[in-house]
């Protein structure tokens, strides 16, 4: 039996040890108390929070749900794999087994002990519910969860395959939720989540539309290097703010602290405000003109590459709409994940032979495609980006209706009812392809276009089973040729993730989306 043992930060991911980040040590010292206030563009979703058991809950809730719940093993900010409840692990028999040994002493929310019996049971929870957890396909391949004793679990998988990138990085994973607080509160156990997160939500002062509140845990079991408890804030108040321009308004003159996303045509103006951090870097996610392959017209593929292929003009979206800073992209994977591979020469700007494919497929002047897009106002770039493309579909001959939700109402056209033709979204900051394999597999509850590829899936678990990095990114690469081939997944173009926070915001670590995490946050400020 070979055995490979992990203590604080050894990484699968990044192939580097670390110190866990929140034991950083600071140039400042920190300061404990005040109220945080942030900005988002969209409210929490009505299913509030799932413990990825469900459907996907969208990135506001998700948000809040890192700094209520901790996983297993989480990512450092420079993706590197480290520790969270447990706090080494081995593995065993080129991943056969994971053995992980958890902190001692930790508690939920409610007082109950955060033990090996309580993550057995969240990972049960998992298991049973199956494709209906949006993130069930990540871990199929996992046969069992098991306790040694009160402080160690094993995960048993059917036979040797990757875990660890799934439960660090890959949209939280199996969050750590508190069994005797679903059993407490029953059908509304989603909307009382009980973690052991460095915060608690507040579901009394929680106002639709308004305003998510979140307490500091006094409890917490992490310290930073000096031994203080963290965290080391009192409250976020998250503020719904639904106008871009009243939100960067307020960050500007100090009525917020922190704005969750600054829209790219107002990046030069954040660049030249007093006072204010800007943060990105290069794109982990795409913006994705999702295509419903249950149902024409998208089940044809001829009319999927005349419309997402060559009769889209992706480089004059780019510098339409992001000023050069979005990246134009054919492949499944931005610019910035890992094994991107370039494709855009696959799909060149080419009206006549996206004519010619409509043509092909019985379409023209008289029996146009129409379609309808569904697009949501987090973002403003999304109905710039919109109407562009409308104007280069007019230039096909194809006919596109433009309809405008708000966040919580797309969410569950797309997401839960796949009531969609055509939906926009700047979808999933993504680690590696086996993060976008969430959506691969048939039947599973995430596949949100109606994907039916055997080949893909066996591409994905081939990836999943191969511990070779070099083979890897070959299978990787494979994968990406396999969806551009047959147009799977339009992407129109990277997009660049902006944050934004007044300086006296400290301890803060900017994730690009993956993840955001408070814990370690405080503001030098009287």
């Amino acid at each position: 039996m070979k055995r490979r043992s992990f203590l604080a930060g050894a990484t699968a991911m990044a192939g580097a040890s670390a110190l866990p980040w929140h034991l950083a040590t600071a140039a400042d010292t920190p300061k404990s108390g005040g109220t945080l206030r942030v900005a988002y563009a969209s409210d929490i979703h009505a299913g509030r929070f799932t413990l990825n058991r469900e459907g996907p809950p969208g990135y506001e809730t998700f948000w809040v749900s890192n700094n209520v719940h901790n996983q297993l093993v989480t990512l450092g900010p420079d993706y590197q794999i480290t520790p969270d409840l447990a706090e080494s692990w081995e593995v065993v028999d080129n991943g056969k087994e994971y053995i992980f040994k958890l902190r001692e002493g930790v508690k939920f929310h409610d007082g109950t002990d955060c033990d090996a019996q309580a993550v057995k049971w969240n990972f049960d929870d998992m298991i049973k519910r199956g494709k209906k957890a949006w993130v069930y396909v990540y871990f199929n391949l996992m046969e069992s969860a098991s306790v040694i004793d009160k402080t160690t679990v094993k995960i048993t998988m059917k036979e040797p395959a990757a875990l660890l990138p799934a439960l660090a990085g890959y949209f939280g994973g199996v969050p750590i939720g508190s069994p005797t607080a679903v059993d407490k509160y029953g059908d509304k156990w989603n909307r009382n989540p009980v973690g052991t997160g460095p915060f608690t939500y507040s579901e009394e002062e929680y106002q639709p539309d308004r305003l998510i509140v979140l307490k500091k845990n006094p409890n917490y079991f992490k310290k930073d290097a000096a031994g203080n408890p963290l965290p080391y804030l009192d409250r976020i108040d998250i503020q719904v703010i639904k106008d871009p321009l009243a939100a960067m308004t307020a960050l500007r003159t100090g009525q917020i602290d922190f704005l969750q996303r600054v829209n790219p045509q107002h990046v030069p103006i954040m660049e030249r405000a007093k006072g204010v951090v800007l943060k990105t870097a290069p794109e982990r996610m795409p913006l994705v003109c999702f295509m419903n392959m249950r149902n024409p017209p998208f089940n044809d593929k001829r009319i999927r590459q005349a419309i997402g292929g060559y009769g889209l003009n992706r480089k004059q979206i780019a510098q339409t709409v992001f000023q050069n800073k979005a990246t134009p992209l054919v492949s499944i994977l931005p610019p910035g994940v890992q094994d991107y591979l370039d494709l855009n020469e696959m799909y060149p700007y080419d009206p006549d032979k996206a004519k010619a494919l409509l043509a092909d497929a019985g379409h023209g002047p008289d029996n146009p495609v129409e379609f309808e897009m569904i697009l949501n106002n987090d973002a403003p770039f999304f109905a710039d980006a919109a109407t562009l493309m409308k104007s280069q579909m007019e230039k096909i001959g194809v006919k596109m209706k433009l309809t405008m939700m708000d966040k919580p109402a797309w969410l569950d056209r797309f997401l839960r009812k796949y009531d969609y033709q055509m939906a926009m979204e700047d979808f999933g900051a993504l680690v590696d392809i086996n993060q976008r394999s969430v959506s691969f597999f048939r039947g599973a509850k995430s596949n949100y276009g109606g994907l039916e590829s055997p080949k893909i899936e066996d591409l994905t678990m081939a990836w999943r089973r191969e511990p070779s990095p070099e083979k890897r990114t070959e299978i990787a690469h494979d994968i990406q040729r396999t969806f551009a081939e047959d147009m799977l997944w339009c992407n129109i173009t990277g997009s660049p993730y902006f944050q934004a926070y007044r300086d006296y915001v400290k301890g803060y670590h900017f994730m690009n989306q993956l993840y955001v995490y408070w814990e370690t946050t405080w503001m030098d400020k009287a």
